[in-house]
């Protein structure tokens, strides 16, 4: 047993960070793994190496929900984004049905 991930090293201006779900690769070789800060929903998809603990590529934002699953092999990682502008929109179109 071993640490591969401490949420508190993502922890920002004195808001904790939570780990929302996680899916580790068939192969065992990756974790996917999506954190939050502070209780928000908004979700960071982060992608570890599991011998090496390193990050493999960039944080993906906006990951809320994202179901990441893996292909059989391991080797890809399926995830779900929400659009960048996607809560600007909502917020505006119930202003203008209000």
């Amino acid at each position: 047993e071993r640490l591969l991930l401490d949420p508190a090293q993502y922890d920002q201006d004195g808001q904790r960070a939570a780990i929302e779900y996680f899916s580790v690769s068939p192969n065992g070789r990756r974790l996917a793994v999506g954190v939050a800060l502070g209780g928000s929903e908004d979700v960071t998809l982060r992608v570890i190496d599991v011998a090496t603990r390193k990050l493999l590529g960039a944080p993906i934002p906006r990951t809320r929900g994202a179901g990441p699953a893996w292909r059989y092999d391991g080797e890809v990682l399926f995830y779900t984004q929400i659009a960048e502008n996607y809560y600007d929109n909502y917020l505006l179109s119930k202003m203008r049905k209000a």
